[in-house]
């Protein structure tokens, strides 16, 4: 008998095989949208910086990005050597099915990579009450089509998510760089 993880997990990748619609959302989430959020906060670096000190300059720019790039980067550290010590197999090949997007390089499942780095860009906006919910939401999405396109169980994801929060937090502390539109 399957435990509850797995239940969820195929039910919710087989729902969405099921459906041409869901299947091109889950693979346009699982597959694009961390691109995009690590794209916004490039753009938000430089929105910020031109705000703040009127001008851009290019050593502000490495700077932050070098502040934005840790806090991405230490987080995805953790997540790896937990993910390479645990060695959990990933559920398509557990299950014996194919997923729905193609993997070029393949690490274990458990924590998700994705999930970390997708609730460690929730962190950038903590505070904000009009980017904080969209960066949630975001990074629920990009969690959401990990698990439906048959990659990820959801407890990959949720350890995956709490590392991201809790190391991003963590992080932050480190190197205080908050991204906001009000002030």
């Amino acid at each position: 008998m399957k435990n509850l993880d797995t239940q969820l997990s195929d039910k919710l990748f087989f729902v969405t095989k099921s459906s041409r619609v869901f299947s091109q959302i889950a693979i346009f989430c699982a597959a694009y949208l961390l691109w995009i959020c690590i794209a916004i906060l490039v753009l938000f670096v430089v929105w910020s910086q031109i705000r703040i000190s009127g001008q851009f300059s290019w050593t502000n720019f490495v700077f932050l990005e070098a502040a934005v790039f840790l806090r991405l980067f230490v987080p995805w550290i953790v997540t790896m050597i937990f993910s390479f010590s645990i060695r959990r197999t990933r559920p398509f090949r557990a299950e014996h099915h194919k997923p729905l997007i193609h993997m070029p390089f393949e690490t274990p499942s458990f924590p998700s990579a994705h999930a970390t780095i997708s609730f460690v860009f929730v962190t950038f906006f903590i505070g904000d009450a009009i980017l904080f919910p969209l960066a949630l939401a975001m990074a629920v999405a990009v969690v959401y089509g990990r698990v439906a396109v048959g990659v990820h169980y959801v407890s990959d994801i949720l350890a995956g998510a709490v590392v991201g929060l809790v190391f991003g937090v963590l992080v932050s502390r480190f190197l205080p760089f908050f991204i906001s539109v009000s002030s």
